[in-house]
């Protein structure tokens, strides 16, 4: 019996995947995602804040080391991040969106470049305990 409803679900999977050249329910609509991390081991960010085509992204702790951005729907073209996070320098880099079509199934697929972004901890000099800020942030 176990063998038979692990066999139908396999057979759901390749007959509803990519690879019948059809999306199953339609497309889902692109999505891009941004890793931030810190240059220094000091593990996921916190207060990560990413502009891009001034809209913020969604970021979320990750993992133990990294804070992911989702960027749904993007538009292509190449735009500036301002990404900040408490206690790291703040930057501003170029980066590219491109949308492409899976070759299976059509639907579209979204990636951004760079994709990861390491961001600098503060010196302490830059630290204004008064405001509780490093590097004005």
């Amino acid at each position: 019996m176990r063998a038979w409803i692990l066999l139908s679900a396999l057979m759901s999977i390749l007959a509803w995947g990519c690879g019948t050249k059809k999306c199953p329910g339609g497309c889902p609509a692109p999505s891009v995602v941004l890793d931030v991390t810190s240059a220094s081991d000091a593990g996921t960010l916190s207060g990560v804040r990413v502009s891009i085509a001034d809209r913020d992204l969604s970021c979320e702790p990750y993992n133990d080391t990294m804070t992911v951005c989702f960027w749904h729907s993007p538009i292509v073209g190449t735009y500036t991040l301002s990404i900040n996070a408490t206690g790291f320098q703040s930057a501003n880099l170029s980066a590219e969106v491109t949308i492409d079509r899976d070759p299976q199934c059509g639907c579209p697929g979204a990636a951004i470049s760079p994709s990861k972004v390491t961001l600098e901890p503060c010196p302490s000099s830059a630290c204004d305990s008064d405001a509780g800020t490093c590097c004005g942030y």
